[in-house]
């Protein structure tokens, strides 16, 4: 091989490789850079319930919820988040929910109905106290994973209504969040 073939071939190799190296280099900063470095994710509408199932379904600790209100008749996405959470409890995961309650109104209603099926398979149930609203809605997830929003746990907030909340990855919030739902003024229905 000639002098000249050789050196060709050392610069093509040379640069195939520099090349090859600057293509992973951007890579990975395109694949860093697209994750949610900031572990917040930003869930409108519907997008909300699939991410929120998933994530219970692979808890192993721990749920602890505070609702404004949770609806459920059996069917669609209110009704697959219950049993999601009845699911949960079955496999160990301590569930610890919190619902708005007033004097009679039809939220009262729907979240006495749903506590009664949830305490039935062993998941602590409460209620804040009639003289003040809880309308926060907040679920943690085994100590690091917060959704807060705008859902309620019902069919319309989960498919027909426009709904924002966020779901963010932090224990430092999550703790904070725990404590805020332990200290709710509650009682038992």
């Amino acid at each position: 091989m000639s002098f000249t073939k050789k050196l060709l071939s050392v610069v093509l190799n040379k640069g195939f490789l520099i090349g090859l190296v600057f293509i992973l280099t951007i890579l990975v900063w395109v694949l860093k850079n697209n994750q949610a470095d900031d572990g917040v994710k930003f869930l409108a509408d519907d997008s909300l319930i699939k991410e929120m199932l998933s994530d219970i379904e692979f808890s192993r600790e721990s749920i602890f919820i505070s609702i404004y209100m949770f609806k459920t008749d059996g069917t669609g996405d209110a009704g697959q988040l219950k049993d999601a959470l009845i699911r949960a409890a079955g496999r160990g995961v301590k569930v610890y929910v919190v619902m708005d309650v007033a004097k009679e109104d039809i939220t009262t209603e729907a979240n006495t109905s749903t506590g009664k099926e949830l305490s039935n398979h062993g998941i602590m149930v409460k209620y804040d106290s009639p003289l003040r609203k809880l309308h926060s809605k907040l679920m943690i997830i085994d100590e690091k994973i917060v959704y807060i929003g705008s859902h309620n746990y019902t069919n319309s907030a989960f498919s027909k209504n426009n709904e924002t909340s966020v779901r963010i990855i932090s224990d430092k919030i999550a703790k904070e969040a725990i404590s805020y739902i332990k200290n709710i003024k509650t009682y038992e229905q």
